[in-house]
């Protein structure tokens, strides 16, 4: 329900936007919280709870991401803490040799994709060394994340590889989408929609995709 409306909220008239994205999104990652403690039937191991502390931040920076001026820079702080943890909780499940190692075209891909957004970035970035920074180490962070989530390839079960690798796919456009609304194309047509569909789908199918290594 909070998803659905959610991506209601972004197609409806102002102020029904704001009021509906102040209502239920906020919700988003609790209930993905809750949803994976259902399926997980109360029995959190260390990878889970690490996977909750991951959405935790993720909760903080939907928060912060509501806001304006700072509130942005906080934002992308927090998101980047759960990039990082997700890599560090994806980075458990690699094959030796990994992926990546026997296909490292990906990483080149996945870079790519990376480098021509901040390119673009640029011009709208060269004045604050702050976001400079911030935004270039965020879309390391980003890339990252998604090629943690394809080296997993072959280190746990196909179905399970599948739909968290998608996830994150979409979790990496979602928040590409976010920059490319901020610093190149300043509201793109349906853009808060594209970047709540996106989200809202990636993270889910993280988590369901966690799951189907984690409990079967």
């Amino acid at each position: 329900m909070a998803s659905a409306a959610c991506l209601a909220g972004r197609v409806v008239p102002e102020p029904f936007a704001t009021e509906i994205d102040f209502i239920f999104k906020p919700m988003l990652m609790p209930f993905l919280a809750l949803f994976l403690y259902v399926e997980a039937k109360g029995k959190l191991d260390g990878n889970l709870k690490h996977l909750l502390l991951a959405l935790l931040f993720a909760y903080g920076g939907d928060l912060a991401l509501m806001g304006e001026g700072i509130f942005f820079l906080l934002g992308l702080g927090s998101f980047l803490v759960m990039q990082i943890l997700y890599i560090l909780l994806f980075r458990k499940d690699w094959a030796k040799p990994s992926f990546l190692m026997k296909k490292p075209v990906w990483i080149m891909i996945f870079g790519l994709i990376g480098i021509v957004f901040y390119y673009f970035s640029y011009p709208a970035l060269k004045t604050d060394i702050v976001m400079f920074i911030a935004v270039a180490v965020y879309a390391a962070a980003l890339v990252s994340m998604a090629l943690s989530a394809l080296n997993r390839k072959g280190g746990v079960g196909e179905q399970g590889f599948q739909m968290l690798f998608i996830g994150a796919s979409l979790f990496m456009i979602s928040d590409l989408m976010i920059g490319v609304n901020q610093f190149i194309i300043k509201d793109f047509p349906y853009a808060g929609f594209a970047i709540m569909a996106t989200y809202i789908s990636g993270q889910w199918l993280i988590v369901k995709g966690y799951l189907q290594k984690q409990l079967h």
